[in-house]
């Protein structure tokens, strides 16, 4: 997309329905529009207005002039091309005053064909629609109500899934399309991520210090960070379990004891599990400081080597085996709250005795 300034807004050119490239008066070029560069929803508008007006052969010019409205040009540009974009003839567009133009009525149209059936309505079909509603577009929502009328559909347009979004008479596409088309970021299944492990222990510090709150009348206690850390192997566990024979797959991809021992990476959620239920009850703790030290010290030793001694790109099993959580920094700090909670817990009996001596 060429884009030429006027007055702080930029001038975008189309031609035969696409973007054309290239300096004014390169060849294809149709129609205009001045958009603010930082809106992209307002542009994305303006050009399907533009792309509406091409297939009807009534090309014409439209200005925002930092409102959000879109007025109409159309006055004072005769021919969409040529002299239109002379510097010239920009600046004397830039002074026109753009709240005296005609404002276009209406909103931008769209149209999305989506399964909504008596034991199935399409999840992705719901998320388009509320997506283009949010944006501002006048929606027609046509629903696909037979297995028989969906295919007719996919035939017909030669689509392989559904919804499918039309906006101004073209078709844009899935979900994931209309949210390229809207400038929308799309999620990508095979990127490594944070989140999840950030969600979990956003989670778990929550409820440490609700529990502490409820408990001692008050959120910050030494308890509320014994809590965090038992919380947080206690729900770590339950990600591995969900799927165990996934995540003993991915752990034995890095750790150095189920690397010589296998039945150690289906043991290994169970024995975190009961440490980390444990600590928060803050019983048995012959049991829980052995288990969490031996577990603790064998995984911060096994991702070092794996990250930081041989350099290897791995994914990390701490929140399961089927994530995409890359093994790193992260995975070495669970490890390590581990090890530190066993300690704490092994010293804090004679800290407190001697604090109170």
């Amino acid at each position: 997309m060429q884009l030429v300034g006027i007055d702080g807004v930029d001038a975008v050119r189309e031609g035969g329905g696409q973007a054309v490239l290239g300096p004014p008066g390169a060849p294809g070029r149709q129609g205009f529009a001045a958009v603010r560069r930082d809106d992209q929803h307002l542009r994305v508008q303006v050009q399907h207005r533009l792309h509406a007006d091409l297939r009807r052969g009534e090309p014409r010019a439209y200005v925002d002039n930092g409102d959000g409205t879109i007025r109409d040009l159309s006055a004072h540009v005769a021919d969409i091309g040529g002299k239109a974009l002379d510097p010239a003839s920009l600046a004397a567009l830039a002074k026109l005053d753009a709240k005296s133009l005609p404002a276009v009525s209406g909103k931008p149209r769209a149209t999305i064909y989506r399964m909504v059936m008596e034991q199935h309505i399409c999840p992705y079909g719901l998320k388009a629609l509320h997506l283009l509603r949010s944006r501002g577009y006048d929606v027609e929502d046509v629903w696909l109500t037979t297995r028989e009328e969906t295919d007719a559909f996919k035939a017909k347009h030669g689509v392989a899934t559904t919804p499918q979004t039309f906006i101004e008479g073209e078709r844009i596409g899935g979900l994931d399309d209309l949210r390229r088309h809207l400038g929308l970021k799309v999620r990508d299944p095979k990127a490594l991520t944070y989140k999840p492990v950030i969600a979990l222990f956003s989670i778990t510090a929550l409820m440490a210090l609700a529990a502490s709150q409820a408990v001692s009348g008050t959120p910050f206690t030494i308890r509320a960070a014994e809590w965090f850390i038992g919380f947080s192997m206690a729900l770590l566990a339950f990600l591995k379990l969900r799927d165990i024979e996934s995540f003993s797959s991915m752990f034995l991809n890095y750790d150095l004891l189920a690397k010589r021992w296998v039945p150690y990476a289906t043991i290994y959620p169970f024995a975190e599990g009961l440490a980390g239920i444990l600590m928060i009850s803050g019983a048995l703790n012959w049991i829980s400081i052995p288990v969490a030290l031996f577990i603790g010290i064998i995984g911060a030793v096994s991702v070092f080597k794996a990250v930081y001694i041989d350099k290897r790109e791995l994914k990390c099993a701490c929140v399961g085996g089927d994530s995409n959580v890359p093994l790193g920094f992260i995975s070495l700090t669970e490890n390590l709250m581990m090890i530190a909670m066993a300690l704490w817990m092994l010293v804090a009996p004679a800290a407190m005795t001697m604090g109170h001596s």
